[in-house]
């Protein structure tokens, strides 16, 4: 297990990013008072989503890092009145066990993953609530003035089937185009049953269009499926292998592996298992410090994600290595203001006599980092190693089967020589009887 980075450290990081506006442009954050040493007091200020009920709005929140901060989450308290569920409508703190970000909490998160989860709330909860307005708006719809005969007809709980329909499919949507499409859709729908509940007639034929051309185009949507589902033949014998491959690289069970014994170190692999039935030498690349076996074709979407993750790992730990460079010389200047208040005040800080200073504890973690990457650069060693053996021993497979399939190709025609020249003496048997007939001999 590495080393932590000590609390002061880590606000001060989010001070700076906070101060700096890195972060993310809906919310932001800073210390409440700006002569407070142990940076325990926050305000926060989340800017309210577009195209829903908290648009254009700016809500206030205070957060208190505790002395536990980052290994325990911060506290959360609303200034301004807000309608969500996570939050007590009376004295506006956030209850961490309905907020996921704080139910769920780890270490890496900071103040700004809070703002934006509570805004990402506010956004969900608009929608669910402008749902519930919809299907209350659409209860009122008269049926009676669709249908003249009958005076609860059935287009009422087909306004609300196709209302909780849309609204289930779209729940997850978070593009704001899309969303402020699905709100202009969703509002001109109501004013339409308001138009329709006030008795226009425009309105209530636009409503009997509207619900004849779903009900045609449903209608269409079944009878084509119903005359794929009548044309469909079954694959020719030819096909099948291909259609059975494909099956198997959607099954995920073939793509579970032991970590310990991966695939790759069981090549190479016998020709009766290969697809095509032809044995491909792949080559050895290393990029970036990494080794990677490319086979001839298409290189995979996979082997692209996995080199870009491995890539962005160690971008990740030669970031921490310069940031830890630059906290050594404020570690520095803690432990000289340690030892100052030690001296003149006799307040030990450290609170235990021995106990490990600010530099001490930025150097093990420093050290820690290149014991992870000398160990990468060892496994990365180690592993082309392992791949420069599976090319070679490709290669001296690939030109075993080739002098077999030479030799194969070689006795094959030799047999069909020797087919053919049987074959012809046989033809010539029977004209060399003809030649002798029962005149042979005869004198004239």
């Amino acid at each position: 297990m590495g080393a932590k980075v000590p609390r002061n450290f880590r606000l001060l990081e989010e001070l700076e990013k906070g101060e700096k506006g890195l972060g993310a442009e809906a919310c932001s954050y800073g210390l409440a008072d700006g002569d407070d040493l142990m940076m325990s007091n926050w305000n926060g200020t989340i800017l309210g989503p577009p195209h829903s009920a908290h648009e254009n709005r700016i809500y206030s929140v205070n957060i208190h890092c505790g002395e536990q901060y980052p290994d325990v989450p911060p506290t959360i308290q609303f200034v301004s009145r807000v309608n969500l569920p996570c939050v007590d409508q009376k004295t506006g703190k956030v209850d961490p066990s309905k907020l996921p970000c704080l139910a769920n909490w780890k270490r890496d998160f900071t103040m700004e993953t809070i703002l934006i989860e509570l805004r990402r709330e506010c956004g969900k909860f608009s929608r669910a609530v402008t749902f519930k307005q919809q299907q209350q708006q659409q209860q009122h719809h008269p049926a009676a003035a669709v249908h003249h005969h009958h005076h609860h007809h059935p287009i009422k709980g087909t306004l609300r089937s196709i209302v909780r329909w849309r609204f289930d499919k779209d729940r997850d949507i978070l593009s704001p185009p899309q969303v402020a499409n699905g709100l202009a859709a969703g509002y001109g729908f109501l004013d339409l049953l308001r138009s329709c509940t006030a008795g226009s007639t425009q309105s209530l034929v636009r409503l009997t269009e509207t619900l004849e051309s779903m009900s045609t185009r449903a209608e269409e949507t079944a009878t084509r499926r119903a005359k794929f589902a009548s044309s469909w033949k079954p694959p020719p014998a030819h096909h099948r292998r291909r259609l059975e491959h494909f099956r198997k690289i959607k099954d995920p069970a073939n793509y579970e592996h032991d970590p310990s014994d991966p695939r790759i170190f069981h090549h190479p692999a016998p020709l009766t298992s290969i697809k095509s039935g032809v044995r491909k030498v792949p080559n050895l690349i290393v990029t970036q410090g990494i080794p990677v076996l490319k086979y001839p074709g298409p290189q995979p979407v996979l082997i692209n994600r996995v080199i870009k993750n491995k890539v962005k790992w160690g971008v990740k730990k030669f970031n921490q290595h310069k940031m830890l460079e630059d906290l050594r010389d404020i570690a520095e200047c803690e432990d000289e203001w340690d030892d100052i208040v030690r001296n003149r005040h006799g307040v030990d800080k450290r609170g235990r006599e021995g106990e490990e200073k600010w530099v001490q504890s930025i150097r093990e973690a420093d050290s820690h980092l290149e014991r992870r990457l000398a160990e990468q650069m060892k496994k990365n060693t180690e592993l082309s190693g392992k791949f420069h053996e599976i090319v070679l021993a490709e290669r001296e497979l690939k030109e075993k089967e080739r002098r077999e399939a030479r030799h194969q190709r070689r006795m094959a025609r030799k047999k069909r020589a020797v087919e053919e020249s049987g074959a012809v003496e046989t033809t010539t048997i029977p004209a060399q009887g003809e030649h002798k007939s029962p005149d042979h001999g005869k004198t004239r």
